[in-house]
């Protein structure tokens, strides 16, 4: 891919990488995924999950990872690094744990995130496509408005923040 950056550059700049959403589109995450334009860089937290056969331990955990974004075919992702997700348990800028906006589900390959570009928030769903290199091709995007956000976030069913008594009555 042609946007990994050099090695000077420093790929985690803050502590905790995301974005608090537009209070306006009332998502049940006080943080999401940020794409940054001038890096090439999309940075998120995704919590991992698998689903399990009846007595197995299921397996679940967050991580920030960094992508790097290309745009020139489609919309590719490649990880370009992890880490665990708010180790210190740092609060964000209202005093609030930071919530996961992604989420990745190993047995389907299906990433979904909710994403900031620019002054647009996204919903995007991605499918690995290439577990060597942990590529992921764009499946879906849309730009997020008050009344497509609770459709989209629970067409999902697994992402645990579909409850219904976690949104709004519209």
């Amino acid at each position: 891919m042609d946007s990994v950056p050099s090695p000077e550059f420093n790929l985690w700049p803050s502590q905790i990488m995301g974005v608090r959403p537009d209070p306006a589109l009332n998502l049940p995450v006080n943080n999401i995924g940020v794409y940054r334009a001038e890096s090439g860089l999309l940075y998120s937290c995704v919590r991992i999950v698998t689903s399990t056969n009846e007595g197995q331990i299921p397996v679940e955990f967050q991580l920030e990872v960094v992508f790097a974004v290309d745009l020139a075919q489609n919309i590719v992702l490649q990880v370009l690094d992890a880490r665990d997700f708010n180790p210190e348990g740092l609060p964000n800028d209202q005093f609030e744990l930071p919530d996961c906006s992604g989420l990745f589900d190993m047995d389907s390959g299906t990433y979904i995130d909710a994403v900031q570009a620019g002054q647009d928030t996204y919903a995007v769903t991605f499918k690995l496509s290439d577990m060597q290199t942990l590529q992921f091709r764009a499946l879906d995007l849309q730009i997020l408005e008050l009344q497509n956000v609770i459709d989209y976030l629970c067409d999902f069913s697994e992402w645990p923040i579909c409850r219904h008594d976690a949104f709004p009555q519209i």
